[in-house]
C-alpha cells in the first residue's frame, strides 16, 4: 500500500491503532518543513507466542505453555522442543497473497537457524470483516551457544511486524 503523504512543521514519530487500523508516522526534513509517511495496514496479530507446544486443528489454535525464558547449567545447551504460536487478522481489503518470514536472532543480529518462511493465501472474508490464520511452526533441538537475549523476529510481506523475545540465563 503507498503511503499517505502530508506537510508537518516538526519532526517527530507517532504511533496508534484505532478501529483496527495500525498507523505509523515517520517524519523526514525536506528543506523547512517535514514530511509526513503513513503506512496503513489492517492486518493485526492476535497471538504470537512461543510455547512448549502449538497447533492448528481447522482454523482452532491450541497453546500450551508459554515461556520467554530458558533456564540452562551449562552452555552451550540444546532446548528439546518448543513452538511459535501465531494468530493473524487481515482485513477485508487484504484478501491475497502475503508471504511471511520468522528469524531467529542473537542479541548481535546473528541468525541462529534458517529463516522460516512461507507463503499464506487470505481470501475475501466469509462475514465481509476480517479473515484470521494461524501459523504454527514447530522446533527440535534449538541449539543456544551463550546466555543472553535472543530474538524471533516475524515479518509480513517484508515489513519486520513483531519481536519476540527469548531469555536465556544460567543458573548455578
Amino acid at each position: 500500500m503507498k503511503p499517505l503523504i502530508s506537510l508537518i512543521d516538526r519532526p517527530g514519530t507517532m504511533v496508534f491503532t484505532r478501529h483496527g487500523y495500525s498507523s505509523v508516522f515517520l517524519l523526514a526534513p525536506i528543506s523547512h518543513s517535514f514530511i509526513l509517511l503513513i503506512k496503513k495496514t489492517n492486518m493485526e496479530i492476535e497471538v504470537f507466542t512461543l510455547a512448549d507446544f502449538a497447533q492448528d486443528n481447522n482454523s482452532k489454535l491450541t497453546i500450551v505453555g508459554t515461556f520467554d525464558a530458558i533456564q540452562a547449567r551449562q552452555f552451550p545447551v540444546a532446548h528439546p522442543a518448543c513452538s511459535i504460536a501465531c494468530r493473524l487478522r487481515f482485513g477485508a481489503k487484504e484478501a491475497g497473497e502475503h508471504d511471511f518470514r520468522l528469524r531467529l536472532i542473537d542479541a548481535e543480529g546473528k541468525e541462529l537457524i534458517q529463516p522460516v518462511e512461507g507463503n499464506i493465501s487470505i481470501g475475501t472474508p466469509p462475514n465481509g470483516q476480517f479473515s484470521s490464520v494461524n501459523i504454527v511452526i514447530n522446533f527440535n533441538q534449538l541449539k543456544f551457544e551463550k546466555p543472553g537475549r535472543y530474538s524471533f523476529e516475524l515479518y509480513i510481506d517484508g515489513d519486520w511486524t513483531s519481536g519476540l523475545p527469548l531469555f536465556l540465563n544460567q543458573v548455578i
